[in-house]
């Protein structure tokens, strides 16, 4: 199998294949040096909220029984920013400002008394916090990869 064989897995996991000329001798090269190649950026960005989502969140937020209307498998990134929470009233991702986003605050467990339990309920997700912060000051955007790198 040859070594591009697994970054496609990679690119459909993230979605945001980037397309370069990268010349002869380029690692992730499929040797024939005919033409471009396909590489990912690293998971931080959006590709990385939406992993955490998948992992810890989708369980009770899927398309089939989204808990409290939010559905964060279809389309996780219109879902959350600049949404308008049904059951609090807050907006869920307002872009660079964590604390301003009932999702942050959910994470990470600051929410207020009248913004419902935390999440996950039944456990502590400090680097899902983190990367949910760091996405959000970056601007929330959908990319993946974090902006002006």
């Amino acid at each position: 199998m040859r070594a591009a064989g697994w970054m496609w897995v990679l690119v459909v996991a993230c979605g945001s294949p980037t397309t370069s000329d990268k010349g002869p001798g380029t690692i992730g090269d499929d040797d024939d040096d005919t033409g471009p190649t396909t590489t990912t950026t690293t998971e931080d960005g959006f590709c990385a909220v939406r992993r955490a989502f998948v992992q810890e969140c989708v369980v009770c937020h899927s398309s089939e029984a989204p808990q409290g209307d939010l559905d964060l498998e279809t389309d996780a990134y219109a879902a959350v920013v600049n949404v308008t929470s049904a059951a609090y009233g807050e907006v869920l991702v307002v872009p660079g400002d964590p604390e301003g986003s009932l999702l942050y605050r959910k994470v990470s467990g600051t929410q207020s008394g009248t913004e419902g339990d935390p999440m996950p309920p039944n456990g502590d997700l400090p680097a899902v916090a983190t990367t949910v912060r760091q996405w959000i000051t970056d601007g929330a955007t959908e990319l993946c990869g974090t902006p002006g790198t």
